[in-house]
């Protein structure tokens, strides 16, 4: 039983009631993330994700890791481009000891000086090990190209210039201004009482009048964020290793329907998120140009993204490139058939079902689908879109956001081993 409900404090709970598991997990999300950074805050928001597990004005650092492994919870944080996400997934019966220590994590930390000074060297190592891993590297590379000079081409963790000229004063105002209750969303799902829940919320989450930040049919707060415009960018960068990894995508509007994110989630599946999907049984299985392959979404507030990842061999990267390009140029001639329909369609099912059974990603499903839509939907009415979505919405959705518009590329690699040569990757209509 999904249910809403607006806490005294104007934050949102959402829940997700299930009687036959012992287990329950809960997130705080947080509408912020890296793109309501400034020039001058870069990585402010993954450094706020770690500074609050460094002690509250009760617990040292130490203390709360005692505290969570104390209770056989698994618990761990997240940065994203929009959101900030503190989560916790623990046997049922610990539900008020573990939204206690959540809550003051999140809304007593000490902002020590000595603690920042610590993590600073964590995140440059995280920023280093990230550099050091050529699908990653990549990746950020590719989003700075295509959406310079806006916020959401920064990279999540900012660069090691910007984490060591962090200041205490400035990192704890940006806390002050970002982390509020009405900036808030918490999504539970598991065994619980309601009411319990949502007395318990109400007691430990600070109040802060702000009447404005919800209307009044329960829309969560957003912040105001500029729409980023995307540049057409294709790119080699150079980096004496030895695979070619490649980045290829495009930017759209962002879907407004709860049906047009399963379309998309259709779309992208027969392209590229299965293993029988069309480019990793073409490019990989019949033609042996690459090891992996696959496709992926991103969506965010206006605009959202269909990207393709690869890596292949200098020496048949030209090969890849070709065989790629014609794969996707053919999408209207080499339509897609009934068998492909039904084995996507069965396949996303699949997973719709099995995630039913873990708490954490319902949870997290919870909250998704309410960020995206201002409406969280139960599996019945999720199979129920999904077994709607027709070979024509397939189609009406390519045409309307991908077709015949060339595709932002950033190669990675040892580029002194190929001709650079530009690709006009696309679907043509």
């Amino acid at each position: 039983m999904i249910g809403y409900s607006e806490l005294e404090s104007k934050a949102r709970l959402i829940y997700d009631k299930v009687e036959h598991t012992e287990v329950c997990s809960i997130g705080f999300w947080f509408l912020n993330g890296s793109v309501d950074e400034n020039n001058e805050q870069k990585g402010y928001a993954h450094f706020i994700e770690h500074i609050l597990f460094k002690g509250t004005k009760n617990k040292t650092t130490s203390e709360i890791a005692r505290c969570f492994d104390r209770i056989g919870s698994n618990f761990n944080a997240f940065t994203e481009k929009e959101t900030t996400c503190f989560y916790c997934t623990f046997p049922s019966k610990h539900i008020e000891y573990a939204i206690n220590l959540l809550s003051e994590i999140i809304f007593s930390p000490l902002f020590e000086k000595s603690e920042i000074k610590k993590e600073k060297n964590v995140i440059i190592s995280e920023i280093h090990e990230y550099e050091e891993l050529p699908d990653e590297n990549s990746y950020d590379l590719f989003l700075e190209k295509m959406w310079h000079p806006y916020s959401l081409g920064y990279k999540i963790t900012g660069e090691i210039k910007d984490i060591k000229k962090i200041k205490q004063e400035s990192l704890f105002n940006f806390y002050l201004d970002k982390y509020t209750p009405e900036k808030l969303i918490i999504a539970i799902s598991g065994n619980f009482d309601v009411n319990k829940i949502t007395d318990l919320l109400n007691k430990t989450l600070p109040i802060k009048n702000n009447p404005d930040a919800y209307d009044k049919d329960l829309t969560p707060y957003l912040p105001k964020r500029i729409k980023p415009e995307s540049k057409y960018s294709f790119d080699y960068y150079y980096n004496p290793i030895k695979q070619i990894h490649i980045n290829t995508g495009i930017a759209f509007p962002t879907p407004t329907e709860m049906k047009s994110y399963y379309v998309f989630l259709f779309f992208s599946t027969l392209i590229g998120e299965s293993m029988s999907s069309r480019l990793f049984q073409k490019l990989r299985e019949e033609n042996g140009l690459c090891h992996s392959i696959y496709s992926y979404r991103s969506i965010f507030t206006g605009v959202s993204m269909w990207n393709i990842y690869a890596n292949t061999m200098p020496d048949i990267y030209h090969d890849f490139m070709t065989k790629l390009n014609a794969e996707l140029s053919n999408l209207f001639l080499n339509k897609f058939n009934t068998p492909e329909i039904e084995d996507a369609r069965t396949h996303l099912e699949g997973g719709i079902i099995l995630s039913q059974e873990d708490m954490e990603l319902r949870m997290k499903r919870l909250a998704r689908h309410y960020i995206f839509n201002g409406k969280s939907y139960n599996f019945e009415e999720s199979t129920a879109m999904l077994n709607s979505v027709s070979l024509d919405d397939i189609y009406d959705f390519i045409g309307k956001n991908i077709v015949n518009k060339k595709f932002n590329t950033l190669i990675y690699g040892n580029t002194n081993k190929i001709n650079c040569k530009e690709y006009d990757i696309m679907i043509k209509g």
